[in-house]
């Protein structure tokens, strides 16, 4: 008899890819989104769910034998909006989990869940602490930057600024380097520890195989390009005044204040040897497959 997995956030890029590899002779596989237009994988059923209104899809977690929790708010201007979600939402589907009897709570968090580390970084640690205090069987991913989503954003977006402009803006003073990982690699971990690792109860660090700096990211995209970029650097005193410009202004202007708190926050690094790609190898890739590149 198959064994149900009800997914939460299947539009993720992550969640979607990893779903893609789940083998569909052994599970059932049951994805939560807000948005169907965004989804698209066949053999696998996909609802229409929020997870503020839980209560609308709880019963499909009778004879649930896994959640896998990926939703969640990343870039809000309402801090609110971050513990209705990413905390308060989360509990519930916890103690959802608990009522029918889930067998494995699996959640995706993140490498800035911290005290220190904003409202976002905040909240999933909460959340964290919530799953370990009322779930026996669970697995918590703190993911690294990721990069080949094609999420325009992060990293990703760092690289095409590299790559493509003449200017490269260049935040200084961040405590810790980043230890980015390509999407192929974060998605083999997570499969692997989440069907074939027997200990749970674990919170595991999903990092890229080297830590770097800012400086040092774009100074590999100059040398594998062999491009000329002026890079302007940023200090911390400077970043956090636009966080307070960011507060104030009433419009997006392509970013949120909660990401300076991240930027800034002390992170657990931990390069893992084990990846099979390299950012160097990425980049060599998008000069390759982006003729205009130059």
């Amino acid at each position: 008899m198959k064994k149900k997995i009800v997914i939460t956030g299947i539009s993720s890029a992550i969640i979607k890819k990893m779903t893609e590899q789940f083998d569909l002779s052994k599970y059932d596989i049951v994805g939560i989104t807000r948005n169907l237009s965004n989804v698209s994988l066949s053999s696998i059923k996909i609802i229409k769910g929020d997870l503020l209104n839980i209560t609308d899809y709880s019963t499909l977690l009778n004879d649930c034998y896994m959640i896998i929790h990926g939703a969640a708010i990343t870039h809000s201007r309402k801090e609110k909006e971050y513990f209705k979600i990413n905390l308060d939402a989360t509990k519930k589907l916890v103690d959802a989990a608990k009522k029918y009897n889930v067998e494995r709570f699996i959640f995706v968090s993140s490498n800035t869940a911290g005290k220190t580390s904003g409202t976002y970084g905040l909240t999933k640690f909460l959340a964290e602490n919530y799953i370990k205090k009322q779930c026996d069987n669970w697995i918590i991913f703190r993911i690294s930057e990721v990069y080949g989503g094609n999420k325009g954003e992060g990293i990703e977006k760092l690289l095409s600024n590299i790559l493509t402009n003449s200017i490269v803006l260049c935040p200084t003073n961040v405590p810790s380097k980043l230890c980015p990982i390509h999407i192929k690699d974060v998605v083999q971990q997570m499969l692997h520890h989440t069907f074939l690792r027997e200990r749970l109860n674990i919170t595991l660090m999903i990092n890229g195989p080297k830590a770097y700096s800012y400086s040092e990211i774009i100074d590999l995209g100059k040398k594998r390009s062999k491009r000329k970029v002026k890079v302007i650097y940023l200090s911390k005193r400077f970043m956090f005044f636009v966080k307070w410009i960011v507060k104030k202004c009433p419009f997006n202007i392509g970013i949120v204040p909660d990401q300076v708190d991240r930027l800034y926050s002390v992170k657990d690094i931990r390069p893992n040897e084990n990846t099979l790609i390299k950012l160097e190898d990425y980049i060599d890739k998008l000069l390759t497959t982006k003729p205009k590149l130059h």
